[in-house]
């Protein structure tokens, strides 16, 4: 035990080392931080003996106290053979104090960095933790937030959370580098205090300080390419679709068999007041031939595939993956890997569009996107956002 503390373990790392050979404490307990420290203590095992380590305070309640001064101690050489060399000894204890100096630096076994320590909230003085998140893509990040927020809450400290490259970015600009360099910054920073949500104090050694201001950015940074591709993914497709409790019973399970697009729902109202639901291929024109399908068309398919008596969107996502237009033909993928198709023909109303009353309805469209029409639309959509939590913008 002696000889690896001396090598750099610690004694949480002695501990479970000889907990993983088996080798328990003499009550046959597993060894804790607490009971390393007094065997890595006991001045015992050099073949010295200090008495009056401990006192009784009561000679009723026979109760034990550490005696830290309050009475002389006798430090009596040589009462038997030693186990520990004494120089072996006084070089662990010295050892204890330097990591004691450093504080938590000290104890290798602690995932620390440059920051460990020294950024400092200025709403209730604790230090700030670094804290592992994953994204949506289950991408590792890292932020710095309060202890007390940690442990107790945003009622007992409100203080804002710091992405760990924010603080990388404060720190090289404060020290003026172009890139976050972790030793000089150790060397030269004593602390980081966090004066407001979006002010930081750097305070030198020296003895000057230098005040910065941030601004998170973590949520662009966050969506590289890869991410974007995922997240894309994730929404194409209706079983993996976060949000497919509000969308259509069709959302991300209608496939352009040509393009390989998603299919989309537009609804329109009939005189009588019937509501009627046509999924279209999203493929800009000309790409495809952009097939329509009502969507009643595509209940009684799959009522029908399915062998069911009425349509029941929680059987067809238990056994179809997906389906596919292709012309007049809808192929259903179900999850055992068949497929089965069947043909469909819609009724078409009207006469088809000509490319310049196509190019007239887009301008009209467009025009009618006024400033106020766009202002009212954004405050309807924050106000949607809100009532489902989802994050301001």
């Amino acid at each position: 035990m002696f000889h690896e503390y001396m090598k750099g373990a610690s004694r949480i790392e002695i501990g479970r080392i000889l907990n993983g050979n088996g080798q328990f404490t003499r009550q046959g307990k597993k060894w804790v931080d607490s009971n390393v420290k007094v065997i890595l203590t006991n001045i015992t095992y050099t073949g010295n003996m200090l008495f009056q380590k401990e006192f009784i305070v009561d000679p009723i309640t026979k109760q034990r106290k550490k005696n830290r001064g309050e009475l002389p101690q006798f430090f009596v050489e040589d009462t038997h053979e030693a186990i520990i060399p004494l120089e072996e000894f006084q070089k662990v204890q010295a050892e204890f104090k330097r990591r004691r100096d450093l504080g938590p630096l000290g104890n290798k076994s602690l995932n620390l960095t440059a920051f460990s320590t020294k950024v400092t909230c200025g709403i209730c003085g604790k230090h700030y933790r670094r804290s592992g998140k994953r994204n949506s893509a289950k991408e590792l990040y890292y932020i710095w937030t309060c202890l007390t927020k940690s442990a107790k809450g945003t009622d007992a400290c409100a203080s804002k959370n710091i992405p760990e490259k924010m603080l990388q970015n404060a720190a090289a600009k404060v020290m003026g580098s172009s890139e976050f360099d972790e030793d000089s910054f150790m060397v030269q920073v004593n602390e980081i205090f966090v004066a407001s949500d979006d002010t930081l104090q750097f305070r030198f050694y020296d003895g000057h300080e230098v005040t910065t201001t941030w601004r998170s950015t973590a949520r662009v940074d966050c969506w590289s390419d890869e991410r974007r591709r995922q997240w894309g993914d994730l929404h194409k497709r209706k079983d993996t679709n976060p949000n497919k409790t509000s969308y259509n019973e069709f959302t991300g399970f209608i496939k352009c068999g040509q393009c390989g697009s998603n299919y989309r729902c537009q609804a329109t109202n009939q005189k009588d007041g019937t509501r009627i639901q046509t999924w279209h291929c999203t493929a800009p024109h000309g790409v495809c031939d952009r097939v329509n399908i009502k969507g009643h068309t595509l209940k009684a398919l799959v009522t029908e595939v399915l062998g069911l008596d009425s349509f029941d969107e929680g059987v067809m996502d238990e056994k179809i993956e997906y389906a596919s237009i292709l012309g007049d033909s809808v192929t259903f993928h179900f999850r055992d890997g068949h497929k089965v198709s069947r043909v469909f023909h819609e009724k078409r109303k009207g006469t088809k569009w000509t490319e310049e009353r196509r190019l007239k309805q887009t301008q009209a469209i467009r025009d009618s996107w006024t400033e106020e029409r766009r202002a009212a639309a954004s405050a309807k959509m924050r106000e949607r956002r809100s009532k489902k939590k989802w994050p301001n913008q």
